[in-house]
């Protein structure tokens, strides 16, 4: 959670001289958090932060950046309570049961990053940084080591053309990104 503590500490770094202060990894949906504390974009109090913090940062001639995650499969059940989802059904290196996604699922969540970008352009922020790397959700929908529906493995959903093969598991990552074109330009 970001308090005035927090926005005092990144302060400090946009007056340093920084050109672009980023807030630490926030998850854009509870079921998407892999550590705990999460911080919740989608309430009415958080706002007043946000905004406090991207004018803090500006005063200092820096750019306000966030970086946001969803960490699927890898997102923690003791942290969300209930399972993770993610591009196929499995049970993950740390004995987590992962649900399969539904294309409803992928909505929602490519829905959830429109609404995190949009958050950021009311409160003053001048970036998004996408986290996409650790094997966190975008890049498990890229990797043929994790996205195996329909790949001769069994799938309890019906074929939705989120395959295996790259232009296939490139969808879900143009689809959310057309989400947030679409809501913030």
């Amino acid at each position: 959670i970001l308090t005035l503590d927090g926005v005092e500490y990144y302060s400090n770094i946009a007056r340093g001289g920084a050109a672009a202060v980023n807030l630490w990894e926030c998850v854009v949906e509870a079921r998407g958090a892999g550590h705990g504390p999460v911080f919740n974009f989608f309430t009415n109090e958080t706002m007043p932060t946000l905004n406090m913090y991207s004018d803090i940062v500006h005063s200092y001639r820096a750019l306000a950046s966030m970086e946001v995650s969803h960490c699927g499969q890898y997102a923690l059940p003791e942290v969300m309570g209930m399972d993770p989802y993610g591009p196929s059904e499995k049970i993950t290196h740390n004995g987590n049961h992962c649900c399969e996604m539904t294309e409803d699922d992928m909505e929602n969540v490519a829905n959830h990053f429109a609404q995190a970008a949009q958050m950021l352009k009311r409160t003053g922020f001048d970036i998004m940084m996408i986290h996409g790397g650790h094997s966190w959700l975008l890049a498990q929908f890229l990797s043929p080591k994790e996205i195996w529906r329909f790949a001769g493995k069994q799938s309890s959903l019906p074929y939705d053309g989120f395959g295996p093969c790259k232009r296939e598991s490139w969808r879900f990552f143009n689809h959310r990104i057309s989400h947030q074109h679409l809501r913030t330009g």
